[in-house]
């Protein structure tokens, strides 16, 4: 299986490769992982469960500016999100975020050639 993540890749909705539990809001899509780790803030699991199906759809679906007070820093915190630690910052684009996660999730990923595009290995 081979997934190619643009690096210019808006994170709006829940990426191909992403489990069904995911998909219904259950669990936490990567865009809105990655949305509250570039703004530095934490929500848990259980605080995202907790929220209405709207506002977990909500999150997900609105658009990402970087910097202090946007508007999904705002409505993030206001459902309960809180400072992260910022040595637990993943700079840099999107895909590097997305690689980061799998490559470091269970080491069952890698990139071919440095392109970007990731592999399963078996």
């Amino acid at each position: 299986m081979k997934h190619r993540i643009p690096s210019g890749l808006a994170p709006l909705a829940c990426l191909p490769f992403e489990s069904q539990e995911c998909r219904s809001l259950h669990w936490m899509p990567l865009a809105v992982r990655y949305k509250l780790d570039v703004c530095q803030l934490c929500l848990s699991l259980g605080q995202w469960q907790s929220l209405s199906l709207e506002s977990r759809a909500f999150l997900l679906r609105e658009p990402f500016a970087t910097g202090c007070g946007s508007w999904f820093e705002r409505l993030a915190v206001d459902r309960g999100a809180r400072p992260l630690n910022e040595d637990r910052i993943a700079p840099g684009s999107f895909a590097e975020y997305v690689w980061r996660k799998l490559a470091t999730g269970n080491g069952k990923f890698r990139s071919a050639s440095g392109n970007g595009a990731l592999h399963a290995v078996s």
